[in-house]
C-alpha cells in the first residue's frame, strides 16, 4: 500500500518534469521505459501477456524513432502503445482490441469509476475515510504546526525573512496542473487498473472458428439454399463488374495518358473512393453469406470459387489503384497523404487476405475483427519508423518543375533541416521570402530549444542548433 501510495504522489511530480514546457523527444523515450517498469511491477502477470509484450516493444522503438527520425506519426502509435501497455494490465487473455478498450477506459474514467463507487458503497467509504485519518491526519498537523512557528520565526528574524523570499518557490502553471493530472491518472491506472467486466469476459470466451455442432444444417436447408442461390448469382455479377473495372483500367495503362478532361487527381481519388467501398462491400457480403451454418452445408464449391474469385479480383483493384497513385507521386510528388494510400492498399490485401483465410478455414467474425485490428496497429507502427519528412523533401526538390515549396515549409523539423540543405545547395529552390520563412521557422524551434531542459534532446533539435548557429538571416 505504501508503494501505490507513493506512486500516486510521485508519478505526476515525474511526468511534470518530463513534459511540462518541453519539447518531446528524449522524455518519451524515458516515460516510456518508466511506464514498462512500474506495469511490470506492479502487475507481474502481464510480463506473460503477449500484447503487453508487444506494445511495451512498440513503445520503446517507437519512442526511439522518434527522438531519430523525428516522423510525428511515431508519437501517436507511441501514445497508442502506452494506452495498450495500461490496458495489458487490467486481465490476462484479452484480445486486442479489449486491451485498447481497457485502457482507454481505465486511463480516462478509472478515477471517476472509483469515486461513484465509494458513493455508492458508504460502508466502505466510511472504512476508507477512517483509513485515511489515522494515516494523513498525524502528518497534516505536524505539517501545519512547523509552517506556523516557520512563520513566526521568519518574522522575528529578518534573515531567515530574507532566506525565504529569495528561495526560487517552483509555480504552479495551467500546464504543470494539467501535466499533474496526467500523471495522477496513470498512477491510478498502475495501482488499480478499471475494466469493462461483461464485455472482458465475453471477449475471453468469443470463439474464433466455427463449430458445426452449433449449427442445425437440416434445419436451415430452405433457407440456405435461397441464400446460396442469391450469393451465388451476386457473386458472380460482382466478379463481372469489377473484372471490367480492372480491363477498363489496364487499358488506360496501356495507352500511357489519361483520356481528355480526366486529371490525375480525381483518376487516383476516385480509384481509392471505389477500392474502399468495394472492400467494404466485399468484405460485408462474404461475412453475411459465410457467417454461420453455410460454412459446413453441402454443395458450396461454387459460392466459395466466387467468393475467393472477388477476393482476388478486388486485390488485383488494390494493385491498379497502387500503380495509379505511384503515377501520381511521379508527376506532382510525394506527401502524407498519397504515402497514406499505400498504406491503406496495404491494409486492404492484408483484410482480403484474412477474409480468405476465413472462407478456406471457417473462421469466425471475431477472427476477422481481431486480426485486422491487430495487423492494423502493428503496420501503422511500422509506417512510423521512417524519417517521412526528409524523404518527402528528397524526392519532391529532384523534379525539375516541382513548385509546391509551401508544402514542403509545413512539414516538421526533419524536413525543414532537409529542405534548408538543398537550399543552400540550390539558391534558386527558394524564392528570397520563402527563404526567411524558412530561417524564422528553425530560429522559433531554436528559441524553444534553448529554453528547454535535457529531456528534450532528439537528433533533430540537435541539428536545428548546428544549423541555426551563425544566426544570420538569408
Amino acid at each position: 500500500m505504501k508503494q501505490k501510495n507513493l506512486l500516486l504522489i510521485l508519478l505526476p511530480l515525474v511526468v511534470i518534469y518530463l513534459f511540462d514546457g518541453q519539447i518531446l523527444g528524449l522524455n518519451t523515450v524515458l516515460f516510456s521505459v518508466l511506464l514498462i517498469s512500474l506495469s511490470a511491477v506492479f502487475h507481474p502477470k502481464t510480463l506473460k501477456s503477449r500484447f503487453w509484450i508487444i506494445a511495451s516493444t512498440a513503445s520503446l522503438i517507437l519512442s526511439t524513432a522518434h527522438l531519430f527520425t523525428g516522423n510525428p506519426w511515431a508519437l501517436n502509435m507511441c501514445l497508442l502503445s502506452w494506452i495498450i501497455v495500461i490496458g495489458a494490465c487490467a486481465r490476462k487473455g484479452q484480445s486486442f482490441i479489449m486491451s485498447v478498450t481497457n485502457g482507454i477506459f481505465s486511463f480516462l474514467l478509472g478515477g471517476f469509476h472509483k469515486i461513484m463507487y465509494k458513493l455508492s458503497n458508504p460502508s466502505e467509504s466510511e472504512k476508507d475515510t477512517d483509513s485515511a485519518k489515522k494515516r494523513y491526519l498525524p502528518a497534516i498537523v505536524s505539517t501545519i504546526i512547523a509552517l506556523t512557528f516557520l512563520s513566526l520565526y521568519a518574522y522575528s528574524n529578518p534573515v531567515i525573512e530574507h532566506f525565504l523570499i529569495n528561495i526560487e518557490w517552483p509555480s504552479f502553471e495551467p500546464s504543470a496542473i494539467f501535466y499533474a493530472g496526467i500523471g495522477l491518472m496513470v498512477a491510478q491506472t498502475l495501482v488499480k487498473p478499471i475494466i469493462l467486466g461483461r464485455l472482458t469476459i465475453q471477449d475471453q470466451k468469443t470463439k474464433l472458428s466455427l463449430n458445426q455442432n452449433d449449427y442445425s444444417i437440416a434445419y436451415q436447408e430452405g433457407k440456405l439454399d435461397l441464400e446460396m442461390k442469391t450469393g451465388t448469382i451476386t457473386l458472380a455479377l460482382l466478379n463481372l463488374m469489377i473484372a471490367a473495372y480492372i480491363i477498363t483500367d489496364l487499358y488506360v495503362f496501356s495507352k500511357g495518358h489519361l483520356p481528355a478532361g480526366v486529371t490525375y487527381t480525381s483518376y487516383v481519388h476516385q480509384g481509392v473512393g471505389s477500392l474502399i467501398l468495394s472492400i467494404l462491400l466485399a468484405i460485408g457480403i462474404i461475412c453475411y453469406l459465410f457467417r454461420g451454418a453455410t460454412n459446413f452445408a453441402p454443395n458450396t464449391e461454387k459460392i466459395k470459387r466466387l467468393a475467393i474469385g472477388w477476393v482476388a479480383l478486388n486485390a488485383g483493384l488494390a494493385l491498379t489503384t497502387a500503380y495509379k497513385n505511384w503515377l501520381y507521386i511521379h508527376n506532382y510528388g510525394l506527401t502524407y497523404k498519397r504515402i497514406g494510400v499505400f498504406v491503406f492498399l496495404c491494409l486492404t490485401l492484408a483484410g482480403l487476405l484474412t477474409t480468405l483465410i476465413k472462407v478456406q478455414r471457417k473462421r469466425s467474425l471475431a477472427y476477422l475483427l481481431r486480426t485486422n485490428t491487430s495487423i492494423a496497429y502493428l503496420s501503422l507502427c511500422l509506417f512510423a519508423l521512417p524519417p517521412w519528412d526528409a524523404l518527402i523533401v528528397q524526392h519532391n526538390i529532384q523534379k525539375p518543375n516541382y513548385q509546391d515549396t509551401d508544402y514542403l515549409l509545413s512539414l516538421s523539423e526533419n524536413g525543414l533541416l532537409e529542405l534548408k540543405k538543398a537550399s543552400d545547395a540550390n539558391p534558386q529552390l527558394l524564392l528570397g521570402y520563402k527563404k526567411n520563412i524558412l530561417w524564422q521557422k528553425l530560429q522559433n524551434r531554436k528559441i524553444e530549444i534553448e529554453k528547454s531542459r535535457w529531456v528534450s534532446w532528439s537528433n533533430s533539435n540537435k541539428h536545428i542548433l548546428e544549423a541555426t548557429a551563425d544566426n544570420q538571416a538569408p
